[in-house]
């Protein structure tokens, strides 16, 4: 059985060892921008050691948020704090990861108190837009 420790090669991607750090929302982010945080914390993980690294689970659209300070990719604002990360994982020896993705029915553009609303059980999803009436 090889050690946790050695490296593994898959197709052209080595990683220095076989620990990866899985995603955790941090919900840090200003309207999906990650920033100098972002930048610490998965640059100091790589650091530690880690041979692969994912950042926080990063929303496709802003309706698709776990909370409204998730980090994100839809728009072109986004590109610049994301690339940072991936600089800083890859000049620490770590190999960046992106865990894509939508949280559907019950994600957030909206604090509760600004109007966000639950959609009724019997709301058929095929009529959501992003999450809105259609």
């Amino acid at each position: 059985m090889p050690d946790l420790f050695s490296p593994f090669t898959l197709k052209d991607v080595t990683l220095r060892n076989r620990i990866a750090m899985s995603p955790m929302t941090m919900h840090r982010s200003v309207d999906g921008v990650m920033g100098d945080y972002h930048v610490m914390l998965y640059g100091s993980r790589a650091a530690g050691g880690f041979g692969l690294v994912f950042p926080e689970q990063i929303a496709i659209t802003p309706e698709g948020r776990t909370t409204i300070a998730c980090a994100g990719l839809w728009d072109d604002r986004h590109i610049e704090g994301l690339a940072r990360v991936t600089r800083i994982i890859k000049e620490m020896g770590g190999v960046p990861a992106i865990q894509l993705g939508h949280t559907g029915r019950k994600g957030s553009e909206q604090k509760p108190w600004e109007g966000k609303r639950q959609l009724p059980p019997d709301h058929p999803p095929d009529t959501l837009h992003h999450g809105r009436d259609s």
